[in-house]
């Protein structure tokens, strides 16, 4: 038996590890219905504020929020449209902090939806 532990304990810990992790995971607490309604508001919010910029455009850039944490992700035209949508969802009432995925399109074109990332 303890020849079988020796010889199998990577896998065990292995195994291990995965199943800890699967139990944290679930054990999050799902969000309330007020929660839910208040991210979206927040996300409506931000995504306001975006396209009510006169200089850049921000139609492309999609917004989540949870729990004032705010996402972007999409795709702009100049690095001056990622610093300022940024900017702008930063200075929403609500926001704690802004991550953002968002692509630097090359000359309007994504080439098929590929920004080679």
């Amino acid at each position: 038996m303890i020849t079988f532990f020796r010889v199998h304990r990577p896998r065990l810990l292995a195994g291990l590890s995965v199943v800890l992790l699967t139990a944290a995971c679930a054990s999050t607490a799902p969000k309330s219905t007020s929660r839910i309604q208040a991210d979206r508001a927040l996300a409506g919010t931000v995504e306001n504020a975006l396209n009510a910029d006169p200089v850049h455009y921000f139609r492309h850039v999609d917004v989540q929020a949870d729990d004032g944490k705010v996402s972007l992700s999409g795709y702009v035209w100049s690095n001056d449209s990622i610093v300022q949508a940024k900017r702008l969802a930063s200075q929403v009432p609500g926001v704690t902090s802004v991550s953002d995925q968002l692509e630097l399109e090359r000359n309007g074109s994504n080439a098929g939806g590929s920004s080679g990332h």
